[in-house]
């Protein structure tokens, strides 16, 4: 859905700071998408009999109490989640990104329709959402809010919040920087994760595309123009760049997402000192991006919303009627934003969007480590999303990287990357040394691009991509904020190794067999099916379709270095189609075209 408007002026209710983490094979056909599934997983469904005035929260309430002209923006969001489970194991990539963008619409229409019949008879300017089943209401009143929150379909009234995007800050170490500045190669971020030693592998994260929501990303950068998906099409920036500040085209007034960018895929960039180093993990990964700085300089909750319903299906924002298109969705997607000592649940339902359509999202966890404990921010502590902490080039963890516990005690951040000292581009041709579990989480986010380069098989699966990176992450024992040896809420699982992950993954290739299907094909009579033994022994359901397709799922979080066993189970009736068999690793022979290992 897109914005249906009247014109009204725009007033925010609230504001508060959120910082950008800187301190500076054969497809299965997608099922029908249901607007309303039944079961344990179907929609959350507001209780028949409340009074309107109970779903405004507490933050809604103060923003009609001090609103001078007794209007103001507020969100209505709607009880109803679709069930997304099914996009797991629909292994046409295409398919898959159109199932959730489907699933998702159909949510919003049927649970939005009479709020919008009531706010296009009013006169009120809003916008619709449907990644988040949401919509934005500019300038309404407390009655108009009021009769909108008495339809069963509305959860909760929330109001807006603006967030300030700081300044990035430089380091201040001069003797760190100078040496660094010094040394030519690859970054120390990029042999600390040994990414280096994947490039010589000729794994550079080739075919795979990334994306980052940020302030936006200079274009014209020479270690980033060269990667950009839109380079050298009649129309660049179509499905590929979307910006909440309503100019056209890649461009970054800021500099931190130029910066993370370049961790992520840029090239090479030469230092003050005249030596040049390689600063991205995955230089031959393509790029796209959402920047959401708005024109006033801040991020606001409607341009993040936006920007990750942009990044599930891509649209071409200089088009008159901009048409969705799912299948140029980024594979992985970094977001190195959050607000600190937070558990709000902001953005999750497109996170978990974002996984059912097989994105890979990182989240930086903070920079208020000096605070002490239980600092993490959202999106980071909550537990669906994957939280990068940071460390220095000395091995010790940072200062300022956020421990946790995040949500309900979760172990937060969930991995550790390089994160001090961080050499990448700045707009303007430039490059700088920055700080910041900002600078952390893209080093997470081209690793997982190197990765599913290497073993495609992985690509989408994210439990299993997350498995693997955690089950090979280097454990540091620092239990000061609770966890374990191996797990704690200053490291989280460990210090990310995309090598160790590589040669996980390997370990982990299945040799695959067709199932056998036996009995009699009609209605009351029972069918079987056999699978004969994979290897590693995996375990897997079946899932029936009404019309004779099988979905079939492989284990979506194998356990390193373990054979667990299980019985294949089905269902009900129909025929069965098996997993499609895993693509053989590439050869070794092939060799980055950019930038070369030392």
């Amino acid at each position: 859905m897109h914005p249906r408007t009247r014109r009204r002026t725009r007033t925010l209710a609230t504001a508060t700071v959120l910082a950008l983490l800187a301190v500076p094979s054969a497809a299965v056909a997608a099922p029908e998408p249901s607007p309303r599934p039944v079961g344990p997983a179907g929609p959350q469904t507001a209780p028949r009999a409340v009074d309107p005035a109970d779903k405004f929260t507490a933050g809604a309430n103060r923003a009609f109490a001090s609103a001078s002209d007794e209007t103001t923006d507020f969100w209505l969001r709607f009880a109803e989640k679709p069930d997304l489970s099914a996009a797991e194991g629909i292994t046409s990539w295409s398919e898959r990104g159109d199932y959730v963008y489907k699933t998702l619409l159909a949510a919003a229409e049927t649970s939005q329709k009479d709020a919008i019949a009531e706010l296009e008879a009013a006169g009120t300017k809003y916008t619709s959402h449907w990644a988040t089943n949401a919509i934005l209401v500019e300038d309404g009143s407390l009655d108009l809010a009021t009769d909108l929150a008495a339809d069963v379909e509305v959860l909760e009234v929330r109001p807006r919040t603006s967030y300030e995007a700081p300044k990035p800050v430089e380091t201040t170490d001069s003797a760190n920087e100078t040496a660094a500045a010094a040394a030519a190669g690859p970054t120390w971020g990029i042999a600390a994760i040994n990414a280096d030693d994947l490039w010589r592998e000729g794994f550079t994260g080739e075919g795979i595309v990334v994306a980052n929501i940020d302030t936006g990303v200079d274009g014209s950068h020479p270690a980033l123009s060269g990667q950009y998906r839109g380079a050298g099409a009649a129309d660049p920036d179509a499905f590929n760049y979307f910006s909440a500040d309503g100019r056209q085209g890649p461009h970054d007034g800021n500099g931190h997402g130029t910066h993370t960018m370049g961790t992520m895929v840029g090239g090479t960039v030469r230092t003050d000192a005249g030596m040049d180093r390689a600063v991205g993990v995955a230089p031959d990964a393509e790029w796209i991006a959402a920047g959401a700085m708005s024109a006033g300089g801040g991020l606001t909750d409607a341009a993040l919303i936006a920007s990750g319903e942009w990044i599930l299906a891509p649209y071409d924002q200089g088009a008159a009627n901009p048409v969705p298109d799912t299948t140029k969705r980024p594979h992985v997607v970094n977001n190195s934003w959050g607000a600190d000592f937070s558990t709000d649940p902001f953005m999750e339902d497109i996170v978990t969007a974002w996984e059912a359509a097989g994105i890979f999202s990182t989240f930086s966890n903070g920079n208020a480590g000096g605070l002490g404990c239980a600092a993490a921010g959202s999106p980071a502590s909550r537990t669906v999303n994957y939280a990068v902490g940071a460390y220095a080039q000395s091995g010790a963890i940072a200062d300022f990287s956020s421990r946790g516990p995040g949500q309900s005690g979760t172990v937060k951040p969930d991995i550790a990357a390089p994160g001090v000292y961080v050499l990448s581009t700045l707009p303007g041709r430039s490059s700088a040394f920055w700080d910041g579990t900002s600078m952390a989480a893209p080093h997470v986010a081209g690793a997982v691009a190197l990765l599913w380069d290497a073993e495609p098989e992985l690509l989408g699966n994210v439990q299993a991509t997350r498995a693997i990176l955690d089950g090979t992450a280097h454990d540091v024992n620092d239990t000061e904020c609770g966890g374990t040896t191996d797990d704690n809420n200053v490291w989280g699982e460990g210090k990310l190794d995309v090598l160790a992950a590589y040669e996980l993954a390997q370990e982990s290739t299945f040799t695959t067999t067709v199932p056998t299907i036996s009995g009699e094909y009609r209605v009351g009579a029972p069918l079987t099916a056999s699978v004969a033994p994979w290897s590693p022994v995996a375990a897997f359901t079946y899932q029936w379709r009404r019309d004779g397709d099988m979905i079939g799922e492989r284990p979506s979080r194998p356990t390193p270095r373990t054979t667990p066993t299980s019985v294949p189970s089905c269902r009900s009736p129909s025929p069965a189609r098996p997993p499609a068999p895993r693509r053989p690793p590439r050869p070794a022979s092939r060799r980055p075209r950019s930038p070369s290992a030392p």
